[in-house]
């Protein structure tokens, strides 16, 4: 969206995503009830029509558990954070569902008997629809210019363009940079990143009343000069960004200790219980899709084959847990013989080797097998491979 001090909120904004993921709901419960039909002949306990018809208006609950939560629109709220809160409402809400239902039943509906199965069934597409809607709604919304909310920014000039880029490369965060107030900008300077400069720090209460989230920026040389500002500021919501590049973001939790502000950084991988469940999660995922994968991998080691004689598979050295070297498995994309071709096209061509020289790559890399190659690196197939280090446990599906 355009930073302007006339971006306003759109109200409707949060309705649209109670009746995507109410949607998305319902096409769940659709799908959990088509694959539960499919499997009458292993499952003979009947379902029909009448289960669906209870079943649906209860699939209300789990958007209305995301209201309370927070989601709808939810601004603020980073990806993890929001695709965190869509699981934990479904799957909460959910489990009680088929834990209860049969006192549920037993109390109105005695004579009905509802398909577990497909109730989580319902929850498992749930899982993946809803997060899915929401993601493809809010894109659309961010290219119409209709999402997110005003939000003015408050530190040093240099503080607070490092500020405006995080907020615009993660523009799904809902939170637009309108107005830019701070105390060490040039006399003549009218914007940072094309954001207005309004004035000093002390004017930002100015704009309090049309803007309610405040971005607040301090640097380490700032000596506390912030900390009394904080009280005076008149936003509804005010977020503080210190100077702690490098610090992991996930995981961060406030501490108050004794009056002081601290900050928790859970190392969660550091639990046994924790290192088991992801590597379960690594057995039950990796495993189905390597299985998935084989046909693409015969397929793609045919045609690498077919235009470039040589071995279709190449490992790479990387350090492993614990210091331990593996070797990381990829499919070929390139020449046998790739360092001798770039040295020969980088002789024959001097436009190429200042591109070399600037960027350490080419845009039309010699080295790249023409076809399967190049089609394998834009859709990172070739790292399909890398599925076996998974199951052999020297990698992860996700983190170290």
């Amino acid at each position: 969206p355009a930073a302007t001090l006339s971006f306003v909120k759109r109200w409707w904004v949060g309705p649209v995503l109670f009746l995507t993921d109410t949607l998305a709901l319902q096409l769940a419960l659709g799908l959990g009830f088509l694959v539960r039909l499919g499997l009458l002949s292993w499952l003979p306990i009947g379902m029909g029509w009448r289960q669906y018809q209870v079943l649906s208006p209860l699939m209300m609950m789990v958007p209305l558990g995301g209201l309370l939560v927070g989601l709808y629109p939810g601004y603020g709220l980073g990806p993890v954070a929001r695709l965190r809160r869509q699981t934990t409402v479904l799957v909460v809400l959910m489990g009680l569902f088929v834990l209860w239902q049969s006192e549920m039943l037993n109390v109105f509906l005695p004579d009905l008997a509802l398909p577990r199965l497909a109730i989580l069934l319902t929850m498992g597409f749930g899982m993946l629809l809803c997060p899915l809607g929401e993601s493809l709604v809010i894109r659309f919304l961010v290219r119409m210019g209709v999402w997110g909310a005003p939000a003015a920014i408050i530190g040093s000039s240099k503080a607070v363009g490092r500020i405006i880029r995080a907020l615009r490369e993660e523009h799904t965060l809902g939170w637009v940079p309108v107005a830019v107030f701070c105390n060490d900008a040039e006399a003549a300077q009218r914007d940072i990143e094309g954001v207005p400069l309004l004035g000093p720090m002390a004017r930002s209460r100015a704009v309090s009343g049309k803007i309610h989230i405040a971005v607040l920026a301090p640097t380490n040389n700032d000596n506390g000069q912030y900390v009394p500002m904080v009280s005076r500021l008149r936003f509804r919501r005010i977020v503080i960004v210190p100077d702690l590049d490098g610090l992991p973001v996930l995981g961060i939790r406030a501490r108050d200790l004794g009056g002081m502000a601290g900050l928790e950084i859970h190392r969660n991988l550091l639990k046994l219980h924790n290192l088991i469940i992801k590597r379960i999660l690594d057995y039950i995922i990796g495993a189905p899709m390597f299985v998935v994968s084989l046909p693409i991998l015969a397929v793609a080691v045919f045609l690498i084959k077919r235009t470039s004689p040589g071995p279709a598979f190449f490992t790479q050295e990387r350090i492993g847990l614990g210091g331990r070297r593996i070797g990381i498995w990829k499919l070929r994309t390139m020449y046998v013989d790739a360092e001798s071709r770039l040295s020969d096209h980088l002789e024959r061509n001097p436009q190429a080797r200042r591109e070399w020289e600037q960027f350490c790559k080419l845009k039309d890399d010699p080295r790249i097998i023409p076809g399967i190659g190049r089609f394998l690196r834009r859709t990172s197939l070739d790292e399909l491979p890398q599925l076996w280090n998974i199951l052999k446990g020297e990698m992860s599906l996700v983190g170290p």
